[in-house]
Order: structure tokens, then sequence, then C-alpha cells
């Protein structure tokens, strides 16, 4: 681990979930640390921290024998949030999916951080409320088909990593991961995939996707207007109003 300084990192400065309470993402004073975890391997979590994703991609599950759910993690969001208020990890577990980097910020750091600006308290408390909101759709995630599940799995992915519209982007992730995050059978998953781009909703090359007709991608994952306007899904563009028209004929 090295001394870690980020005051001209692009990631730090826009995608980090801490740049609203700290200087291009790392607090004053926080000592913070660079942790490298190699792909396939676990993160070893010596001591009671805050991690952000600086670069590369995690897969956390629940700390138990038979769980078979996971979420993931990308650049800028972060692992152990919960712990900066009960002083120790959650019982969860976390690896690396890809070379990936992260920054480490120690809890006691980040309490006597944010004691000294209680402003700052207010944005960890949104940061909490945005990990609950995102655990809740995962639950009612499980009641839509596999094409919907799919759908809004990219259209959030993309929005989280902050995919220009028209780019392409990489799942640096199994698929296997996949389709245990969204709970259907890796086929299943590799099914609705092919789905989704005989429709031309979307292009598979391996690992990168690239969401053609986003406006009906997001009809298909029947996100509410509230949520979509939330997560600045992207605009309407012309080749979504062919298929408007044809509906409202």
């Amino acid at each position: 681990m090295d001394d870690f300084a980020c005051r001209d990192d692009a990631v730090c400065r826009d995608s980090c979930c801490l740049a609203g309470i700290c200087q291009f993402g790392l607090w004053p004073g926080a000592q913070a640390v660079s942790v490298d975890v190699r792909a396939g391997r676990p993160v070893i979590r010596d001591e009671p921290a805050l991690y952000v994703v600086k670069e590369g991609c995690l897969k956390v599950k629940p700390e138990t024998p038979d769980a078979t759910w996971v979420d993931f993690r990308v650049p800028g969001e972060s692992l152990g949030l919960q712990g900066v208020y009960y002083g120790s990890p959650e019982r969860e577990i976390a690896w690396a999916t890809v070379d990936t980097r992260l920054c480490k910020i120690p809890y006691t750091n980040v309490r006597r951080i944010a004691d000294a600006a209680p402003g700052r308290f207010a944005t960890l408390f949104k940061m909490l409320a945005h990990d609950a909101s995102r655990a809740h759709a995962l639950i009612a995630r499980t009641e839509k088909s596999a094409d919907a599940r799919l759908a809004e799995f990219l259209l959030d992915l993309a929005v989280r990593m902050r995919v220009p519209e028209g780019r392409r982007l990489k799942l640096n992730m199994r698929r296997r991961d996949i389709a245990h995050h969204l709970m259907i059978a890796p086929e299943t998953l590799s099914r609705a995939l092919l789905r989704l781009s005989d429709k031309q909703l979307i292009t598979v090359d391996r690992k990168w996707i690239r969401i053609c007709r986003p406006l009906t991608l997001l009809r298909l994952s029947g996100i509410d207007r509230q949520s979509a306007g939330a997560c600045r899904l992207p605009a309407k563009r012309s080749y979504d109003r062919p298929l408007e028209q044809a509906r409202l004929a």
C-alpha cells in the first residue's frame, strides 16, 4: 500500500462517492492509502475501514455459506459504509473481478473528519439512503421477467459507470456472476442477451455492450419515471420515435 494522492485524477474528482464532502475525492487528513487487488483475489479487510473503488470492479456478497446473491461496486462506489456508524465492517466479502485499485480510509479517520464538519455526515446519510434504495430495487427486480431484469441492470450500470450515450459499456464481471446478481440461471441470461440483441436494443461483443435504444430498453425494464429521472437515464433520441409512433397508431 502506498500514500495515495488524487487531486488531478478524473475518477476521484468526478465519480467518487465522497466527492461532495472532500476535495477531489480525498479528505484532508484522512490518511487514505491505495490498495491494489488482483483479479479473482479477495479484499483483505485487515482493519475497520471505508473502501472506495478507484479502478476496476468488486463482487460483493453476504458472508454466509449458502449465499448465492451478489452485487457489484464500480468506480466511485464504496464498500463498508455502514461500518462508519457501527464501528465494524458489514458481514460481507468482496473479490476483485478484474485488477482493481481501492482508496482505503480507516473508520476512525472518517468519523473524526465528519465530526469536525456536520455537513459531511449529511452526505454520508445520503450515501446510506442510496444503498438502501438500491437494495429495495434489487428485491423488486425479482418480480420481473429475465429480459426486464437484464434491461434494468444494463441501464443502471451504464448510469453508475457514467458511460456516454452511444458509447460501449464493458462488463467487468463474469456472466455467471451477473446471472447470480439477477437471480436467474446463466443459460437464461444468455438467452435474454440474445433476445435484446435480436430486437436491436443492444449489441453484444463479448464483454462489450452498446445500448442502442435506451428509451425502448427503459420501457422494457419497467423503471418508473421518477426513478428514471433520478438515475438521469439517456434522453430521447430520434431512433426511438418510430416505435412510439407505431404504438400510438
